[in-house]
């Protein structure tokens, strides 16, 4: 991810359909492997609290678990912003930006009071996904772009 967010981010010099390829490439790349390390990071998740915290802290797992949703979605939504910003697409990126805040300021204090910590990894997560889910309805809304061989 971080090689290909300058890449797209600089891609002023690009077509809108390079841009639009670049963008599908590293989000197929990147879903692979964010999921890959998620999975294998909420299975591990009890073991590593207890090797590198000590056992008070195995409470923490279900919250950790929880914010894995959030580093997979931001990591997705990361490179559709980098694509949007390609595109001159700036002020979709900050409204984007500013629902994912005002869903985290609203849910997290709700759902903190009901189930604590675990509530906060829950409102965050939740709100990077309604960020994605943004982001990916404007990539869908888009025309399909015609590849060139």
């Amino acid at each position: 991810q971080m090689f290909v967010r300058p890449l797209l981010s600089a891609s002023a010099r690009f077509n809108r359909s390079e841009v639009m390829a670049m963008m599908q490439f590293a989000l197929r790349q990147v879903l692979w492997l964010l999921v890959a390390v998620s999975v294998a990071l909420g299975v591990l998740m009890p073991w590593i609290v207890r090797t590198v915290y000590s056992g008070a802290f195995v409470d923490a797992v279900a919250p950790a678990r929880w914010l894995l949703l959030s580093i997979l979605t931001l990591g997705l939504s990361e490179i559709i912003i980098a694509g949007c910003v390609g595109l001159g697409k700036v002020r979709l990126v900050v409204l984007t930006k500013a629902m994912v805040l005002v869903c985290v300021v609203i849910m997290g204090p709700l759902l903190t009071r009901l189930w604590g910590l675990s509530g906060l990894a829950i409102a965050v997560g939740l709100s990077q996904l309604v960020g994605l889910a943004n982001l990916a309805w404007w990539v869908w809304r888009e025309p399909p772009v015609a590849h060139s061989r």
